[in-house]
Formats: C-alpha cells, sequence, structure tokens
C-alpha cells in the first residue's frame, strides 16, 4: 500500500470547513483519522455524485432520517423478492436520477452493502456509473462482518471492484497486516488524515476495571440510575452535571435480555439497538421490548440505550449527560469486542459537544478463561486443516455431475448455515461455491483479538494506552511525564485505599496547581472522576477536614446539586420583572420542592435568597383588592453568570 498524508490545516473542524478538499479518484482507503470529523455528511452534502454503501441498515435509516427534507438524497431500501419488485426499484432509481437532473441536484444515493450490487447494474446500464463516487462507509465492516456474513462481503468487494472511483472509508480501518493480505487492498493508495494541527482533536479519558461479572457490573450501574444516584463531573468552571441517561455496549443480545428481566426495566426505560432480525425480534417480545431507533437529534432519550456492534458503528447518538459504558468478554462464542476498532467507534458517538461526559469511557472486561486459550502453532494447524478442507469441498464440487453439484451447493448452504464458515473458507457467490478470503482473515483477526488482547490485563491495558495518542509539545512532554509517572508509580498506584489516593492525588496536584500541562495530562492518567471532582470542588483543605473520605464529601456534593437544581427550576419559574403575590409565590415554590422530592417548607421571604426584590402592592385577581407581594428586580449578585459561586 501506498500511504499518503493528509494534513487537515489549524481550524478545521469538519472535513466540510476545508473547501480545498475533494474526493480521491480510482480505488483508494481514506482513513479519516479520527470519529465524527462529519466525512459521511460531506459526501451527502458536497457537488459530487455519491453512492453511499454503509454495513447496517440503522446507520442508513438513521442518516435518511436526518436528511428527510434533501430531495436529491435517497436511501434505497432493496427488498427484491420478485420481477414486480425489481421493476419497481428500477423504477424508484430512474426517477431520483430525472428529479435531481430537473433541479440540478447532485445525485445521492444511500444503500447497503448487500443492495449495491442492483444499483451498480442499473447506472452501468445506463453508462452513468463513472459519473459516481462510491463510498463504502465503515469498510473495516467487511472483515468483521465476514465472521458471520462472508458471502454479502465477499460479493460486495467484487461487484464494486469495476466501479471507476470507490474510497474505502474509515476512522478505524482494518490493521495493514490483514490488509496486505487481500488482493483487493494490498496495492491501494492509503490516505491518512493528521488532525494533530486541527486544533480539534479529542482525547478522551478511559476507566477500565477487570470484573468476574460483566452483568453483575451493568447491573450495580443500572441500579444507581434507578435510585437517582447519578455519575457527576465538575467541570472547569466549577460547574456540575450530572449523568442521567447510560449508553451499554454489549456484544450479546443474551446479555441485554438477562438484564432487562433481572431488572424488570420498562420499554419507557430502555432502548435496544441491535440486529433486526427475527431471532431478536422473538427474543424481545418474549421480555416485552422491540428494537428501537436510534434518536435524532432534539428527540428525547431514554434512561437506557443498550446497543450491540451492528448498530453503533457510525451512527450519530445525540445527548446532553449521556454516560459510555462498555462490556467486553473474549469467552462468548461471539467475537469479542475489537478494543483497537471499537473502542474508537464508541468513543465518537456521542455527537453533543456540551454533554461533559462525551470524552468518557468506562470499560468493564473479563480476560480469557484458561480453557479458551491456545497458541499460535495450535491455531496456525486449524488454519492449515480448514484450507485443505477447503480445497476438498471446492474440487468435489468442481468434478460432481450437474445433478451433484445441486445436491453438493444445498448441502454448502446447510452447512454454512449452521457452522457460520467455522470449519473451511467456503462461501457461496452467484449459486456456485467459492474460496472466501475474508473468512480466512476473519478467523484470523478473531484469535489475534481474543488470544492476544484479553490474555492479561497488562495487554489490555497496553492496547487501550496504544489508542488516542494526540501529539502534545515534546518540550513539555519530555520535562513533565516522568514527573507524572514518578508520582503514579510511587504514590497513586501503591494503595487501594481510596482515601489514601485521594490524599496523594490532592498534595500531587497543590504541588503542580500552576502547571497547566501537567494538569490536563494527569486526567488522562487518572481517568476516575471522583478525585478530580472532589479536588477542583472542595480543594484539598476541605478533603483533608472531611479525611478524605468518600461519602462525606459525596454528600457535600449532592447537597451543591440539591442546591443548585433549586436555584435552576426558581430561575426558570420567576421571571425579573414580573410581580408576584406572597401567596403566589409560596405556591410556585412547594410546586418547586416537590417536583423535586425536597420535604423543605418554603416562605415568600424565601426568594430573597436567589433575587434582589421590592415590596410591592399589587391586585388579587380574587379579592378584587391590592395585596403585598414582590417585583423581581434582578438575580442576587452570586448566582450571576460569571460571578461566584
Amino acid at each position: 500500500m501506498n500511504k499518503i498524508p493528509i494534513n487537515i490545516p489549524s481550524g478545521i473542524k469538519y472535513i466540510s470547513d476545508w473547501k480545498d478538499y475533494s474526493l480521491p479518484k480510482g480505488h483508494c482507503i481514506v482513513d479519516k483519522g479520527v470519529t465524527g470529523c462529519g466525512y459521511t455528511e460531506y459526501c451527502l452534502r458536497n457537488s459530487e455524485n455519491v453512492i453511499l454503501c454503509s454495513p447496517r441498515r440503522l446507520l442508513l435509516e438513521n442518516k435518511a432520517d436526518q436528511h428527510v427534507n434533501d430531495r436529491n438524497i435517497i436511501y434505497l431500501k432493496n427488498e427484491i423478492t420478485d420481477y414486480n419488485t425489481k421493476v419497481d426499484f428500477d423504477q424508484l432509481i430512474s426517477k431520483h436520477l430525472i428529479d435531481c437532473q430537473m433541479f440540478q441536484l447532485p445525485i445521492k444515493f444511500m444503500i447497503t452493502y448487500d443492495s449495491v450490487g442492483y444499483l451498480i447494474n442499473n447506472l452501468a446500464a445506463k453508462s452513468m456509473l463513472d459519473k459516481f463516487y462510491l463510498v463504502a462507509d465503515e469498510f473495516q465492516s467487511i472483515f468483521i462482518d465476514s465472521y458471520f456474513k462472508a458471502d454479502v462481503e465477499n460479493d460486495f468487494v467484487k461487484e464494486i471492484k469495476n466501479c471507476p472511483n470507490v474510497i474505502y472509508l474509515s476512522a478505524t480501518p482494518m490493521q495493514d497486516k490483514y490488509l496486505k493480505k487481500i488482493d483487493n487492498f494490498r496495492d491501494l493508495d492509503f490516505y491518512q488524515m493528521d488532525w494533530s494541527k486541527s486544533g480539534y482533536v479529542e482525547k478522551v479519558r478511559i476507566n477500565r476495571k477487570h470484573v468476574n461479572s460483566l452483568t453483575t457490573e451493568a447491573g450495580k450501574i443500572i441500579v444507581s440510575y434507578l435510585e437517582e444516584d447519578f455519575p457527576m463531573l465538575v467541570s472547569d468552571d466549577l460547574k456540575i452535571y450530572r449523568s442521567k441517561e447510560a449508553v451499554f455496549y454489549f456484544n450479546s443480545v443474551n446479555e441485554i435480555i438477562k438484564l432487562l428481566q433481572k431488572y424488570n426495566l420498562k420499554e419507557s426505560q430502555a432502548n435496544i439497538l441491535c440486529s433486526n432480525t427475527d431471532d431478536n425480534r422473538r427474543k424481545l417480545k418474549k421480555v416485552g421490548h422491540e428494537i428501537g431507533r436510534i434518536p435524532l437529534k432534539g428527540e428525547p432519550n431514554k434512561m437506557f440505550t443498550f446497543c450491540t456492534s451492528t448498530c453503533y458503528i457510525g451512527a450519530d447518538f445525540y445527548s446532553d449527560n449521556a454516560s459510555t459504558y462498555v462490556f467486553a468478554d473474549p469467552n462468548l462464542k461471539c467475537l469479542a469486542l475489537d478494543i483497537s476498532l471499537d473502542l474508537p467507534q464508541i468513543a465518537g458517538r456521542q455527537r453533543n459537544i456540551d454533554n461533559p461526559f462525551k470524552n468518557v469511557i468506562n470499560i468493564f472486561y473479563r480476560t480469557l478463561r484458561e480453557e479458551n486459550v491456545y497458541d499460535r502453532d495450535e491455531f496456525n494447524e486449524i488454519q492449515k486443516k480448514r484450507k485443505e478442507m477447503t480445497k476438498t469441498l471446492l474440487l468435489t464440487y468442481e468434478n460432481a455431475s450437474e445433478e451433484g453439484k445441486v445436491a453438493l451447493l444445498l448441502k454448502y448452504k446447510n452447512d454454512i448455515s449452521y457452522s457460520k464458515y467455522a470449519n473451511d473458507f467456503v462461501s457461496i457467490s452467484n449459486e456456485k461455491p467459492v474460496y472466501n478470503e475474508f473468512i480466512e482473515i476473519s478467523n484470523e483477526r478473531a484469535f489475534d483479538v481474543q488470544q492476544e488482547v484479553y490474555q492479561d490485563d497488562v495487554n489490555v491495558t497496553r492496547t487501550i494506552d496504544s489508542l488516542y495518542v494526540v501529539e502534545e509539545n515534546k518540550e513539555l512532554r519530555d520535562k513533565y511525564d516522568n514527573i507524572i509517572d514518578q508520582f503514579m508509580e510511587t504514590k497513586f498506584l501503591t494503595t487501594g485505599i481510596f482515601s489514601d489516593k485521594l490524599k496523594y492525588y490532592c498534595e500531587f496536584m497543590d504541588e503542580y496547581r500552576d502547571n497547566e500541562y501537567i494538569r490536563n495530562q494527569i486526567k488522562y492518567k487518572i481517568p476516575d472522576l471522583r478525585y478530580s471532582n472532589f479536588y477542583m470542588l472542595f480543594g484539598s483543605n476541605k478533603c483533608r477536614a472531611l479525611h478524605y473520605k468518600e461519602y462525606a464529601l459525596v454528600k457535600l456534593m449532592l447537597n451543591i446539586t440539591k442546591e443548585d437544581r433549586i436555584r435552576d427550576a426558581v430561575f426558570n419559574t420567576f421571571l425579573i420583572g414580573n410581580k408576584y403575590l406572597y401567596r403566589d409565590i409560596k405556591s410556585m415554590l412547594v410546586s418547586i420542592y416537590e417536583s423535586l422530592e425536597i420535604s423543605s417548607k418554603p416562605k415568600a421571604s424565601d426568594l430573597e435568597e436567589w433575587f434582589d426584590v421590592k415590596n410591592v402592592l399589587i391586585p388579587d385577581p380574587i379579592t378584587k383588592k391590592r395585596d403585598r407581594g414582590y417585583l423581581i428586580v434582578s438575580k442576587k449578585l452570586k448566582f450571576i453568570e460569571g460571578g461566584e459561586g
């Protein structure tokens, strides 16, 4: 592969902001470098004719909902079952082409990998294929999905091979060692986008925890949310935010169903995003749920969202407070979550820039059980046997009579349906068995992920630490990174007692409170929000006075959030310049307190805590007489935006 660096200029946040950029011609790979850079949106909004291919229906449905008013963008839901539906499909394509040409708009098609062949043939028949760019979005899925639907992925790559302009697009492309083994990718130009100079690369804080049971850990989180014990985060301006929504990433629908049942989660509380199959629909229906959809920007989210890997790739989630929880088990029959590919994808799902939790990822993982461990030599021997079996199966088919080929084809299809490519590398293409190299690579990748990444805590940690490397000032790195590392090794990591850790943290931060580089870097070395929350909010003196006890500091923090919620509700209810009768003020405060489940009994004079007021006489609509009340003059100085408090 020919690696070509693309340096994103300073000040560019989204690809569409870069006016000098254009889609590359020919066949190539484009590594976006970061999720959320708007490349897919750029393909839908630029002046070129584009066929946007996606591995996920849910992703295209989400995009179609976002572009419902764009007449030049159409999502082709290809479900051709007979001659009549094929005619309908062809007519839909022709009508869209005519409409776009009539209004002089660039033509945009959105379609899934498994359906694009019909569209390509249609455009080729019209001699229009060379007028389009075909964008294979999230193309790493070609390898990932070959683990369970290799026929589709193999046919997709073959079908788009004759398109003049093909862009294999991803923020997390498959690693070079796999790409080089596939003829279609080996010699392609590989454009790597470098955002380090743009000023918009966001670092991610990753909390990691090795656990014995993923469902137990997920259950603890669910209970805390149901009891309104929400995660909290203190911002740089000392404002406390609470996360009232949780997004769970599981690679098993069965594990999700266990949680729905155990904690009696209602459909109003949980949104399930998984592959839309008969099996999944049936399982969810039994527990009173159905497969959901990704809410659009501005639509409300449920308290819990459960996602499998078939859904989150490339999707846009909009929330101003959602937290992210990832659960990975390499011992499941389905492929373990691939930290190097999946974590960056997951980290980029939350799109709201005003969500303070968007770049905090909590990952819970198990390592391989001893009985599931086997070495490279064992794996190579298994691969060798699969290759030999593949050659035998294909040779048997070639040498069979026509009647024999019909029988063998049915046999091979049934074997694929049952074993999911476990025993060989045979898939079916154009009603004929073929050698599918994507199955071979998928097996190799599965081995690498499960046996290497999840072998032990050290390998998991090393893999996570290799991600999200953001280029910092080298001079500052050389000067201060050793100080941070020494603190972690000689102090912070020497104890498992929270109060001791917080004590060390406070002392270290006091010493380097004026060092911006160290203040920023320590967030990523210690991603657990509790330490920075308590230090920023209370300082070392208050933490010391409370003996660094977590329960005491949390209680104090909750009291502050209660005051913040009361204040926000009061400011939203009572408007500056308005006049209110005393009895109405008391009644309105009672409603606020009840809505916040606060037992205090308010008085009208309590309003003076938040506002500068003036005593006035106001006409009473009931008695028709003038009665006492307040004129709201202004907010108290300490509550004015940017003031103290």
